[in-house]
């Protein structure tokens, strides 16, 4: 039997070299706690671009849906991970997610992500923009039971 669950990991990447942050707003015992963020930012080069590298470890049992799902009807594209990224002047971003492991049967197919799933990130920030980095990481997924 599978439990659906539906969260959102939040986290704030600061313009360091190598800012590896856990993902923040979760309460214990909930399905966020299932999946850890880490997250590591280049320094910011001349022209306004700043590399990220967003790593999320996502615990035995779970899968998310992936970007994109690649399911064979619409209704679960609102189901795929998303990144919302922000600073002071919005970045302009072009974000890589992996291609994900396909799932399902004859009548249902569609991608997931389980496992580690590394997305990389390139944003192109306003000259002088230095604030921190908002990503957020917007999942959804299946927690695998057996009885």
């Amino acid at each position: 039997m599978t439990r659906w669950m539906q969260f959102v990991v939040f986290a704030v990447a600061a313009l360091t070299p190598a800012t590896n942050l856990d993902a923040g707003e979760r309460k214990p015992g909930t399905a966020a706690d299932k999946v850890k963020a880490a997250i590591t930012a280049n320094k910011l080069t001349v022209d306004g671009k700043q590399e990220l590298t967003i790593r999320l470890e996502i615990e035995r049992g779970v899968w998310l849906y992936a970007n994109p799902v690649n399911h064979n009807n619409d209704f679960l594209n609102d189901n795929r991970l998303t990144l919302k990224i922000d600073a002071q002047d919005r970045p302009v971003c072009h974000v890589t997610y992996p291609p994900g492991k396909t799932r399902g049967d004859d009548k249902e197919k569609y991608d997931i992500y389980e496992g580690s799933v590394t997305i990389r990130v390139v944003a192109t920030r306003v000259l002088n923009d230095r604030s921190p980095l908002d990503i957020r990481i917007r999942v959804h997924g299946a927690l695998e039971q057996r009885y």
